[in-house]
């Protein structure tokens, strides 16, 4: 039987391999921590040696974060990495493509990711010279700080 002029198990394959995908890193990376964003979706937590991430301390892979084994329980890493996967499910895995597209939408995904670590306003100099620093040189300061702001205002 087709469905939209495809056949019914081609639509079953992407979720299916998902499913196992998730399945087979639970195995590789355990112990891992279950989290759920918007109270329903899944969140993978998982412990990885430093050298798999890219010498970065974390990092989310869609519905997977991969924390360095020395900073498991930091929660100020693990609410920043949540950040991104709601970014992900929000715009149905499509923002992490769109900043290889676009610097700015990169900066906007890391400003709203940093903004739960900001305690004041006096933070976005030093925060706008990280993001710009590791992530997206070409992109002005300015510009940076002026994100931070929107982020900030509408946070509050």
């Amino acid at each position: 039987m087709k469905v939209f002029g495809v056949r019914k198990r081609f639509i079953l394959f992407p979720p299916i391999v998902f499913i196992l995908g998730i399945l087979i890193t639970i195995a590789i990376y355990s112990p891992v921590r279950i989290h759920y964003v918007y109270g329903i979706l899944p969140v993978i937590i998982a412990q990885n040696p430093k050298s798999s991430t890219d010498g970065r301390i974390a990092t989310s892979r869609g519905p997977l974060i991969l924390i360095d084994s020395r900073f498991i329980n930091n929660e100020k890493i693990i609410k920043h990495e949540m950040v991104h996967v709601r970014q992900y499910y929000r715009t149905l895995s499509m923002s992490s493509w769109l900043s290889f597209l676009s610097k700015e939408h990169l900066v906007d995904i890391e400003v709203e990711a940093y903004i739960t670590e900001i305690k004041s306003p006096e933070d976005f100099v030093e925060i706008a010279e990280h993001i710009r620093t590791e992530y997206a040189p070409e992109v002005s300061e300015e510009y940076i700080i002026n994100r931070l702001w929107k982020y900030w205002r509408s946070k509050r």
